[in-house]
């Protein structure tokens, strides 16, 4: 298994003095010594020095004849920018899936005239601080945290009751998923049941199964068939891999079924495929999947099979969102900010 690979100690010393320099008034300011850096990171002399060395080069620190230490450069604090970090996932990702991409594009799009560095930052797991004061000693002026994982909450919730200035986005696909206390943008999923219903009904597809977790987008679906008096009971809501074989033959033997949607997941897509097979007339029946990588290669491939994509879901407005909370977090505007929903958009709307 390849190892994960961690913001460098450097990095975040040079960081720290950055935000010193910008931070300093029009005299220069004396910086913290080498062996109190040394004790702030738990560092070597020799680290220090090479986080030092090319501010120095660059004029950023200053010697003042007569005086012993180093010094802010007030020349060049208008040349610091803010430093924002960028994370995904628990930390330790260094890689992005199409969505988050998407969310990333979005939001470095709303930053763009927002005096800021970007870091793409990676947290050391296997070290002994925790996750919450690792990432303090980063330094960094501001943090986006793309779809953090359940097993971050708590970390994320020590740096909130800090105020420190970080803005994370819930996940896009699983509305079960908690987030933090405060400062996070998420997916309105009740809106994503109601603009299904919507689908099928537009398409007379009345009777519909739906595989996958039965959660408020299943509910919203629900009640919204209702309204048009269609009631689907709770047999046609199919939750877990190891009850579709069953359930969803039985389904399709015993009640009418226009159509079946079914959430993600290669174990559920595989089980789903092979119920639908087992007799022509269910292979007949439109499957509908989300827009996405995977679906489109089942898609593509399953050409004996009727299956029709939703249209794709557009992520940018959450990305463009996170960027307007952070520039009021940079600016002082505010510190922190209740967590709040916004509706998901398709990119053919």
């Amino acid at each position: 298994m390849a190892e994960y690979k961690t913001m460098p100690l450097t990095t975040s010393i040079k960081n720290y003095l950055l935000q010193r320099i910008a931070k300093a008034g029009t005299e220069p300011e004396r910086l913290p010594s080498e062996m109190e850096l040394c004790a702030k990171f738990g560092v070597s002399r020799i680290t220090v020095r090479r986080a030092i060395e090319p501010l120095e080069k660059l004029d950023y620190i200053i010697r003042i004849p007569g005086r012993q230490g180093s010094f802010t450069n007030p020349k060049k604090a208008m040349a610091v920018p803010n430093i924002v970090g960028i994370l995904y996932d628990d930390g330790t990702r260094n890689y992005f899936n199409s969505t988050s991409s998407e969310i990333l594009t979005g939001f470095m799009a709303e930053m763009e005239d927002a005096d800021c560095d970007f870091e793409f930052v990676l947290l050391n797991v296997s070290g002994n601080q925790n996750i919450a004061q690792e990432i303090e000693n980063m330094a960094l002026d501001g943090l986006i945290w793309i779809m953090q994982s359940e097993s971050v909450i708590g970390q994320i919730n020590l740096l909130l009751e800090k105020e420190y200035p970080v803005v994370t986005l819930g996940s896009m696909y699983d509305s079960m998923l908690p987030f933090p206390a405060k400062n996070t943008i998420y997916r309105n999923f009740g809106q994503s049941g109601f603009i299904t219903a919507k689908l099928m009904l537009q398409l007379n597809l009345k009777y519909v199964a739906r595989v996958g977790l039965y959660h408020i987008s299943s509910e919203v679906f629900q009640n919204e068939m209702q309204k048009s008096g269609v009631s689907l009971t709770r047999d046609y809501f199919i939750e877990t891999p190891a009850e579709i074989t069953e359930k969803l033959s039985k389904l399709l033997k015993s009640r009418k079924v226009d159509a079946i949607i079914s959430d993600g997941g290669l174990e559920r897509y595989e089980k789903v495929l092979q119920v639908l097979r087992q007799k022509d007339e269910w292979r007949k029946i439109p499957l509908f999947l989300s827009n996405y990588r995977l679906e489109r290669k089942i898609k593509a491939t399953c050409s004996d099979l009727k299956i029709e994509l939703f249209p794709k879901t557009g992520f940018l407005v959450f990305g463009q969102t996170a960027g307007r909370y952070m520039r009021k977090i940079l600016s002082g505007e505010i510190r922190t900010f209740e967590s709040f929903q916004i509706p998901f958009q398709n990119e053919e709307e």
